[in-house]
C-alpha cells in the first residue's frame, strides 16, 4: 500500500526513554504510530515488546475497517526498532 514507520528510540539503561515516529500513511497508520510512540515511553524494553498494538487501537476507538493493516504495520515496525536496540539502529517497515 506504500505506508511506512520509522520509530527512533532512545534508550536510558533497559528503559525506552523516547520515541520518535516518522510516518507516511492513511489516517489508521499515523494514528497507530502516535499511539504506540506515546505508550512505549518510558517502559522496559520488555514491556514494550509485549505491547499489542491492535489492542491500543481498539481501546481507542478505531473502527474495523481502520484496523485492517495499520496495526501489523506499526507493530513490526515497533518490533524491528527493538530488536535494533542494542545496536543503535533504526528501523523502517512499509
Amino acid at each position: 500500500c506504500g505506508d511506512w514507520v520509522r520509530f527512533q528510540l532512545r534508550f536510558a539503561g533497559t528503559r525506552v526513554e523516547t520515541a520518535r515516529i516518522q510516518v507516511r500513511g492513511c489516517s489508521a497508520t499515523i494514528a497507530c504510530a502516535s499511539l504506540v510512540a506515546e505508550a512505549v515511553e518510558g517502559l522496559e524494553i520488555e514491556a514494550a515488546r509485549a505491547l499489542r498494538v491492535l489492542s491500543l487501537a481498539q481501546a481507542a476507538g478505531a473502527k474495523p475497517r481502520d484496523l485492517s493493516h495499520a496495526p501489523a504495520l506499526v507493530e513490526r515496525a515497533l518490533e524491528a526498532a527493538l530488536a535494533g536496540a542494542s545496536a543503535g539502529c533504526q528501523a523502517e517497515l512499509g
